[in-house]
């Protein structure tokens, strides 16, 4: 009875062992899979804050684009106002040409008429 008891015993050594073991194996690995866990998160929190830098250079990057060409439309604009108003002020102009043409071309007659023939 006694070396049954011993037997049992050694199985029962032996069995804790291997638990123990495999309890060990079972907390390395899990060790193991945290940490590879902690280095993924720690690479997609860096990867967030520059995705997030990124957007924030692009946003005031956009702002300042459309700001730009705002202000290129509104340029635009008043070249367009101005060229339609050289465009009237050159008829205008051309108009006061034409009349004093004309003025001349009666000043001329008028004087043709006026001068002593010999």
């Amino acid at each position: 009875m006694e070396s049954k008891l011993t037997e049992n015993e050694a199985a029962l050594s032996l069995m804790r062992d291997n638990y123990e073991k495999r309890l060990l194996e079972q907390q390395t690995a899990q060790k193991k899979q945290s940490m590879k866990y902690q280095e993924q998160e720690a690479s997609l929190s860096d990867k967030l804050a520059s995705t997030k830098k990124t957007l924030t250079a692009l946003s005031e990057e956009f702002r300042r684009e459309k700001r730009l060409a705002e202000e290129l439309r509104d340029e635009i604009q008043r070249l367009q106002s101005n060229i339609a108003q050289a465009g009237d002020d050159k008829d205008e102009l051309e108009t006061k040409l034409q009349e004093k043409l004309g003025e001349i071309d009666v000043l001329q007659e008028k004087n043709k008429f006026a001068q002593p023939r010999n």
